[in-house]
């Protein structure tokens, strides 16, 4: 299966044919049990450290207007919901910008190129990440 990575510290992103999804985490240096997974846009999903916005040295990237911090993993998925290779999308990966650290970040957000990440509940704004 191919899957994207994305290696903010590098500042690069690149395909790899894995095995299993263990292997693609790897690949990113994640590890099962310390992830959270989520959307992009319709059929592109995500993988990420589960608390990298909240790590004080972090390198960080914003993709199609999300900010994400330390390495992930890109997979897409198809109208039923099974995962299927990932194929590169230019539009998509021209969105992709690196922030070397929260103050790139930050910078970004009040440039409205990322929008600031946040957590809610019931519409209501429980967390907001600062650096």
């Amino acid at each position: 299966m191919k899957y994207g990575i994305i290696d903010p510290h590098a500042r690069l992103w690149h395909t790899v044919d894995c095995e299993s999804f263990e292997m693609a985490l790897r690949a990113a240096g994640l590890r099962r049990g310390e992830i959270d997974f989520g959307s992009v846009c319709r059929g592109l999903e995500i993988v990420v450290d589960e608390y990298s916005l909240m790590q004080e040295r972090q390198a960080y990237f914003g993709l199609l207007g999300g900010l994400y911090g330390g390495g992930a993993v890109l997979f897409q998925v198809d109208g039923e919901g099974a995962t299927v290779d990932f194929q590169a999308n230019p539009f998509l990966m021209g969105t992709l910008q690196f922030f070397a650290d929260a103050a790139e970040a930050e910078a970004a957000i009040r440039r409205l190129e990322v929008e600031r990440p946040t957590q809610s509940v019931n519409g209501v704004v429980t967390w907001e990440w600062r650096p």
